[in-house]
C-alpha cells in the first residue's frame, strides 16, 4: 500500500469511515437543516477539543480506509474535513454549532452512495475517486 497523504486524505483512499460519516452528514442535511450532533461523531479531544463530547479511552481513533487499512489519529471530524476538501460539502459552522451543506457534487455522490447501499453494498465497498 502506498503512503497515504493526510490533511486531506484523497478520495481514492476513502473507506468505511469516510463514507459512513458522509452518509450521516447527508441525513443531517436532509432531516436537520445540516446541523451536526457532536455526540454522533467519533472525536479525538486532542485533535478537535472544541468538538469533543467524551474523553476517548486511548486517544487513538483510527479511520478505516479503502481495503480496511487503518489511518491512526484520524477521527470523524478529520473525515469531515477530507470530504470538504474533496468538494462534497461546505462547512457553514458558526464555531459553536457545526452546520454543513452539500455541494452539487456532494448531492450527486450522496445519490450514488444511497443507490450502492440500496443494492446491498456497504460503506466499506463504496468507491469514488473524485
Amino acid at each position: 500500500m502506498p503512503e497515504i497523504p493526510r490533511d486531506p486524505v484523497p478520495p481514492k483512499f476513502f473507506g468505511k469511515d469516510h463514507w459512513s460519516t458522509f452518509g450521516y452528514i447527508e441525513c443531517r442535511v436532509v432531516d436537520n437543516g445540516g446541523l451536526i450532533n457532536n455526540q454522533h461523531m467519533r472525536c479525538d479531544p486532542k485533535r478537535h477539543p472544541g468538538l469533543a463530547h467524551i474523553p476517548w479511552r486511548n486517544g487513538d481513533i483510527p479511520t478505516r480506509l479503502q481495503g480496511g487499512v487503518k489511518l491512526p489519529k484520524h477521527d470523524d471530524w478529520d473525515c469531515f474535513y477530507d470530504l470538504e476538501a474533496a468538494g462534497l460539502l461546505k462547512d457553514e459552522s458558526t464555531g459553536i454549532r457545526p452546520r454543513v451543506i452539500l455541494t452539487k457534487l456532494g448531492h450527486s455522490v450522496a445519490a450514488r452512495l444511497r443507490e450502492h447501499k440500496a443494492s446491498g453494498g456497504s460503506f466499506a465497498s463504496f468507491t469514488w475517486e473524485g
